[in-house]
Order: structure tokens, then sequence, then C-alpha cells
């Protein structure tokens, strides 16, 4: 049997005694719902750094489109938010050109205050 510094020998400590020890050695024994509840909070923490540097990636984007005045990337930096829908003001803003007959897809495009669809096209 291992003797303690305090004179016990490791088989004569109780359930209660071994608490004691732990926590006084680690401060405080969480329970399972304490650990799920800081690992949560961690992941939350973790999902909302991830979001701030996508964001910050974006705007490091459109401060670098902007300085240089490329005038494509100056227009969809200037419109894009975040998750990569188009923000206008009216649908003037947007040029027109001859289409084909058939749409490639649509994007999602912020009008004001509504999303409405709109066909794009591939040369």
């Amino acid at each position: 049997m291992a003797r303690l510094t305090n004179g016990l020998e490791t088989m004569e400590l109780g359930v209660t005694s071994w608490r004691i020890i732990i926590n006084d050695n680690f401060k405080k024994l969480y329970t399972k719902d304490e650990v799920d509840a800081n690992l949560k909070n961690y992941q939350l923490k973790t999902e909302l750094n991830e979001t701030l540097k996508l964001y910050v990636k974006a705007q490091s984007l459109k401060d670098y489109a902007l300085k240089n005045g490329n005038k494509e990337n100056d227009f969809y930096t200037k419109n894009l938010n975040v998750f990569g829908e188009l923000i206008l003001a009216s649908t003037s803003d947007l040029n027109e050109t001859t289409l084909p007959q058939s749409p490639s897809g649509f994007i999602k495009l912020k009008v004001g205050d509504k999303v409405v669809k709109v066909p794009y096209y591939k040369e």
C-alpha cells in the first residue's frame, strides 16, 4: 500500500476522501451536464470565430478590389454579402445585355427587401 503525504494509506481512503483530494488538486469536479454545457459553449464560440474569419476575409477582398480599381470586382464586392447573395438598391443597377433563350441557372438577389431569383447565362 502506498502512503500519502498526510499519512493515510491509499486503501484506507473512501469515496469522500478521494473526492476531497481530487477537488483540492483540480479545484472542481464537473458533472456530465456541466462538461456537455462547456463543450457546447466552446463549439458555439468556435463556429462564431469561423464565421468572423470568413467575414474578415470577404472584407479584405472587398477592400483590395476597391483599392486596385478593378471595375468588375468593384461591382461584386460592393454588392455581394458574406453569403454570396447580390444586394442591389434596384434592378437598374444590373447591366442589360442580349441573352440566350434558356438560362444556365439562377442567382438569388436581394432587391430592396425582397429576395428574387434571377436567371444567369454562361458565355
